[in-house]
């Protein structure tokens, strides 16, 4: 049997900018800005 990994991610948030310590095909930190076009809708630039 082979041997799953739960791997864990971090995310916060200040101002308008999201960050995350690694990306989904790199270990580096990411950073994104974001905003909400309406009380609904999360956009990530």
């Amino acid at each position: 049997m082979g041997v799953s990994q739960c791997i864990s991610t971090l995310f916060g948030a200040r101002e308008n900018i999201l960050y995350r310590d690694r990306g989904f095909l790199t270990r580096d930190p990411v950073q994104a800005t974001f905003y909400f076009a309406n009380p609904q809708t999360f956009c990530l630039k």
